[in-house]
């Protein structure tokens, strides 16, 4: 594999982190909709009220999201639609390991999704303003998220 070098690096393109953005919510929507869906059924023919059925499924499908994110940054350093796209979210502090930690990961999962649509959003169009096309939760996190061709990988990068 070849090296990507701080000559050679680029922020990822806008286009594919949306793309990658709406492919994953489709993932995890379709995932996290099928498992409420199914579990719902066996509570709900086990007698448990419909409100309870509703906060599990609430519950379930913030793990789920946990579970999606947080672990695919932490081991891959990108979601299943990032890995697609060739886009890789790195530390800024130590650009060339692969995978965030798992305060990292997590606290880039409640940023993202969570404490980033109390401000409706505004956190994600940061990108548009920032040189570095980074998101509020991105700032937050200390990550960046780089475009990295396939046959490349993210190695001695000094950012």
């Amino acid at each position: 594999m070849a090296q990507i070098t701080q000559n050679n690096v680029s922020y990822a393109p806008i286009w594919r982190r949306v793309l990658a953005f709406s492919l994953d919510i489709l993932i995890f929507g379709f995932v996290s909709g099928v498992v409420g869906w199914l579990v719902g059924l066996v509570l709900i023919s086990a007698g448990v009220s419909s409100m309870g059925v509703l906060i599990l499924r609430v519950v379930l499908a913030v793990l789920i999201g946990l579970y999606y994110y947080a672990y695919d940054w932490h081991r891959f350093g990108a979601t299943l639609a990032r890995r697609w796209l060739d886009l890789r979210v790195v530390d800024l502090n130590a650009p060339n390991q692969v995978g965030l930690s798992w305060i990292q990961s997590v606290l880039r999962a409640i940023f993202s999704y969570g404490l980033n649509y109390l401000f409706e959003g505004l956190g994600f169009w940061w990108m548009f303003l920032s040189p570095t096309r980074q998101t509020w939760f991105e700032c937050l996190s200390g990550t960046v998220t780089l475009y990295v061709p396939k046959g490349f990988a993210v190695v001695d990068l000094a950012m």
